[in-house]
Formats: C-alpha cells, structure tokens, sequence
C-alpha cells in the first residue's frame, strides 16, 4: 500500500512538474519571439528609411536663365564664354552671340541662355564658344538663299562691325526718326484695319503679317526687311515700345524662326496687326499675346 502512495504521488509530482515546464518554454518563446519581432521591425524601419535616402538624389543647382534685357554676373560669365565684351547687359550684341553659338552646336537657335545653352558653353568654353565673330562672316558671306537666312547675314555682318555702344548711338537715331513718321505709321496702320489675310500677302487685297509691316513702313517712305525675323535682327531693341515701333512675338505656330510673328504698337498697350482672321487691333496685356511677347524694336 506504502508503494502504491508513493507511485502516485511521484506521477502526480511528474505532471505538475512537467506543466510548469512546458508553461515556461512556452511564456519564454513567446517572449523571445515578441523581441525579436519588435527588433526586426525596428531594423526593417531603419532599413526602409536608409535606402529611402539613398535613393534620393541630391537638389541640382537651379540654372540661371538670361535673355534679352538682363543685366547680372551670369549675363557677364556667358559674355566671358562666348568672348565677346563683358559688361553684364543681355544685349543685341549678346543676344546675337548667343544664337550664333547656338547654330554652331546644334541647339535651338532662341536666343535665349538657357540650361542646355550653358551646358554646351561650359564643355566648350575657351574654344569654339569664343568664336562667333568668324562664324557670323561666314554666315554672311554664303546664307542669301531665303529671306530668312539673309536676314540673319544681315544680323550677323553687323555683330562684326558694331559695338554695344555704338548700336546705342544707332538705336537713339532710329528713335528718333521713328517718332517723327510715328503718327504717319500708326494712321496707316489704322486705314487697313478689316483688310483680309493673305500668306505672302503685300497689299491691302491681302496680307500676311510682314507683309502689313513693309506696307505701313513703305507708305512713310521706310525700306525694312521683308520678314519678320529680319525686322527683329535689324531693329534697335526697346524695353518700352514706343508708338510706331514694331513688337514681335514667338512660338504662334511652328515656324523654323525664333520669330513667328509681328505687330505695329500705336500705344496704350494695344497694336495693329494682320493675323487669320485679317488686320485688326490686339492688346498686348491678353494673356495670349503676354505669353508669346518677345519685345519690341524700332526701325
């Protein structure tokens, strides 16, 4: 009987005992394996983040862009490029420069120095970006084939022979004769409101947009270039247009010129020009017309 007490309390003993144990290991891998989780998430976080930071690339360095009529340090570096007179001023003299080079590598010819402008200035500086006098005589002496590449002969011949300062001295006598033939121009200009349009167009039966221009200009005894390209190469440039002054715009249709078309300014921000639907009057402040506006140039 002693025996048989005895057997059953060392099994009683054994499964209580054996409990414990099992309800150790268990709470303990439970335990073990909620740290561990906790640690990879941790690691998968700092992990995540880390390679969300490297596959962040670095802010590039914005671009300066520089067009006609800006006068700052990036105008004087680009003048320095393209080795022409390194004042600061965004030119007609720059700007000519700028297209040129342009030309020689294959860019849009804009006239703008934008970020793929200075890039190729940049790789090429000290080189060919320093020859754009040479290239323009070239130009000059062989581009008479259309009306556009004689206007930017003519362009170019002038960028040789004319400094920034006497383009000034240029500029303030076309001004001035200008202002003298302004009501003339802008009174002809008015007459051929309503007069159709036509491409190629040179007389009141029909116009095209230079066409008009050459119209106005030649009924006050002016000779200008046939295009508008070649009015834009040709004139003195003006922040502020003065009435009888030409104002061009780009970008109106897919034209091969930085140019595309032109207008007559007659004043209080309005001019006369011959579009589609025929010659009539614009203002320059329409959000169209703001948005193509380029500038204005007296001849």
């Amino acid at each position: 009987m002693f025996k048989a007490s005895m057997k059953k309390l060392i099994v009683r003993t054994s499964i209580v005992l054996g409990l414990a144990t099992t309800a150790t290991i268990a709470t303990s891998q439970t335990a073990d394996a909620s740290v561990d989780m906790d640690k990879v998430k941790a690691a998968e976080k700092k992990s995540s983040t880390v390679q969300s930071q490297s596959q962040t690339s670095a802010p590039q360095t914005a671009v300066t862009v520089v067009r006609y009529g800006d006068n700052n340090e990036t105008v004087r570096n680009i003048q320095q490029k393209l080795g022409i007179s390194t004042d600061g001023n965004f030119g007609p003299q720059t700007e000519r420069a700028v297209r040129q080079f342009q030309s020689n590598n294959g860019l849009q010819v804009d006239g703008v120095a934008g970020p793929q402008t200075q890039k190729a200035l940049n790789a090429t500086s000290g080189s060919t970006a320093s020859t754009p006098s040479s290239n323009s005589t070239a130009s000059a002496n062989t581009s008479n084939a259309s009306s556009s590449d004689s206007s930017s002969s003519s362009s170019a011949s002038a960028s040789n022979t004319v400094t920034e300062e006497s383009q000034s001295k240029v500029a303030g006598t076309q001004v001035t004769n200008s202002s003298a033939n302004s009501s003339g121009l802008v009174q002809s200009a008015l007459n051929q409101i309503g007069a159709p349009y036509a491409w190629g167009g040179t007389s009141p039966s029909g116009f095209d947009c230079s066409g008009f221009i050459n119209y106005v200009y030649n009924s006050q005894g002016q000779s200008i270039p046939r295009t508008a390209q070649g009015m834009y190469d040709s004139s003195a440039k003006t922040s502020n247009p003065n009435v009888g002054d030409v104002v061009f715009f780009t970008g109106t249709y897919n034209s091969s010129t930085y140019i595309s078309h032109a207008g007559i300014y007659i004043g209080n921000g309005e001019f006369v020009h011959s579009g589609s639907r025929g010659v009539e009057k614009a203002s320059l402040n329409s959000s169209y017309w703001s948005n193509h506006y380029v500038g204005a140039g007296s001849l």
